[in-house]
């Protein structure tokens, strides 16, 4: 169940991503809710999981968003990377 959960939280990053690489405007809080909820299940790099680190710098990079219009290329591939894991986890 928890995991689920968490890969739900992928899900809605991978989009907030997607949307962001179709140049689509995105509001804001959902952004930084977003960001909030990846940087949070990225701190479990302190239990030993590595591909937290891959959470650490994508929730950068979506507070960076809030700033500043990243290219398509990033945004499509932290998109994919987001998506790719929350399927993972439905697996």
């Amino acid at each position: 169940m928890f995991l689920r959960v968490l890969g739900m939280v992928d899900l809605i990053g991978g989009m907030v991503f997607l949307l962001m690489a179709m140049n689509i405007s995105v509001f804001w809080p959902l952004v930084l809710f977003s960001m909030l909820l990846i940087f949070t299940k990225g701190l479990f790099v302190f239990v030993g999981d590595k591909l937290s680190y891959v959470d650490l710098v994508l929730s950068l990079l979506l507070f960076l968003s809030l700033f500043f219009t990243l290219p398509g290329m990033i945004a499509g591939t932290g998109s994919l990377i987001l998506l790719a894991k929350g399927f993972a986890s439905f697996a």
